[in-house]
């Protein structure tokens, strides 16, 4: 049996892992964005992107936090190529081919 305290700090450890509308938003944003700066073999991956931030994947939202306080763009967008290859075997590139 539970104490009354357990059971509210499991709530409120729920509570705090989901995200706020406004960081959801940003995320989304951000998965839109760069799949249009992006290309790849499979069109499936660039539709995965996109999934993965609306439903909140914990590994994908990771990458997100980890790039989104940079400044360089280009550098951004060949760390998350590089982050998301690995992390979800895809093979993606930029749309222009270089960076």
């Amino acid at each position: 049996m539970k104490r009354k305290y357990e059971e509210n700090g499991d709530k409120f450890h729920e509570r705090k892992k989901r995200m706020t509308e406004i960081e959801l938003v940003e995320l989304v944003d951000f998965a839109l964005d760069i799949v249009n700066k992006l290309k790849s073999t499979d069109e499936g991956h660039l539709s995965q992107i996109v999934r993965l931030a609306v439903d909140e994947d914990k590994a994908f939202v990771n990458i997100w936090k980890s790039l989104v306080t940079r400044k360089d763009e280009s550098a951004r967008i060949q760390k998350f190529i590089s982050l998301m290859n690995v992390c979800f075997d895809m093979n993606l590139k930029t749309e222009s081919g270089t960076i």
